[in-house]
């Protein structure tokens, strides 16, 4: 595996560990990764700089989110409103 194929692996799994436990700690993704603390740094500074990964307010320190975009869809002919 190269180191492009392993840091893409990384952050789409940090992106989903992310997703489905919004604050967890860096030490958490560390371990949940097998990846080390500094590491585990580097891939959510990563996620951050992209604007993928924010972080709470500053009186919530260190909760990370990540951003997912809202999907719409549009009813039949009869009705087109949007649902959100």
């Amino acid at each position: 595996m190269t180191r492009e194929e392993r840091l893409h692996n990384n952050l789409r799994d940090l992106w989903a560990l992310v997703t489905e436990q919004p604050g967890i700690s860096l030490r958490a993704i560390a371990k949940e990764l097998n990846v080390n603390l500094h590491r585990s740094r580097y891939l959510v500074a990563v996620l951050q700089a992209s604007g993928n990964l924010t972080k709470g307010a500053p009186r919530d320190v260190g909760v990370l989110r990540a951003t997912v975009p809202m999907i719409t869809m549009k009813r039949g002919k009869s009705n087109d409103e949007e649902i959100p």
